[in-house]
């Protein structure tokens, strides 16, 4: 489903799929690490949604809002085998939210919020008994932060990423990255001299 508005744009999607004989990643105790297991059925069913709002584009240059866009998605998925161990997971929930804002003539900021919850639980390593042990996943919170600069021909920015230095893991148990920070410049050249008549 999809809606076009003068002040937001909106999409809206059900699914659902059904397979057999299926690949899943399994954890395994006795190896120490995921192996491929056959699935006999897997189902799956999800929602997603998204929401856009152009407000510069809707109030005019006077905004202080360049634009806020809303996101919304979940699965839900069953598999035939015991999936207490795989490697992957559906996300129960994942809520994002996304505003870019002026700051000063051509400087603006934009910032990204996401709180995501996945099912399931991931492996972690004991140092002291030197053993692997499953550990279900967490709802976590993430922010991220970019400052930019844009002119005719140079564009700037800073970017933070994971601004509240969340620690958290992901799909195959892999601890995600805490707080880092990028800038980087971008410069557009301009052939300014008019056509001739050879080049019409």
């Amino acid at each position: 489903v999809y809606a076009d508005l003068p002040f937001m744009s909106a999409s809206a999607a059900f699914y659902a799929s059904s397979g057999k004989d299926l690949i899943d990643w399994l954890w395994s105790y006795k190896t120490n690490r995921y192996s491929p297991v056959n699935t006999d059925q897997m189902v799956i069913t999800g929602f997603e949604m998204q929401a856009d709002f152009p407000l510069e584009k809707t109030l005019g240059l006077r905004s202080p809002l360049y634009d806020i866009r809303l996101g919304y998605n979940t699965m839900n998925v069953s598999k035939s085998t015991d999936d207490s161990l795989s490697k992957y997971y559906n996300i129960k929930h994942k809520l994002t939210l996304s505003v870019r804002h002026k700051l000063f003539r051509h400087l603006g900021a934009s910032w990204h919020l996401c709180y995501q919850d996945r099912a399931g639980s991931y492996i972690r390593f004991d140092e002291t008994d030197q053993t692997y042990f499953a550990t279900a996943y967490k709802p976590f919170l993430l922010l991220d932060g970019n400052i930019f600069l844009e002119s005719r021909y140079i564009d700037l920015f800073i970017e933070v990423t994971n601004l509240l230095n969340t620690r958290y893991a992901d799909a195959g148990s892999v601890i995600q990255p805490g707080r880092w920070i990028t800038a980087g410049i971008k410069v557009t050249v301009q052939d300014r001299q008019k056509p001739t008549p050879e080049d019409k």
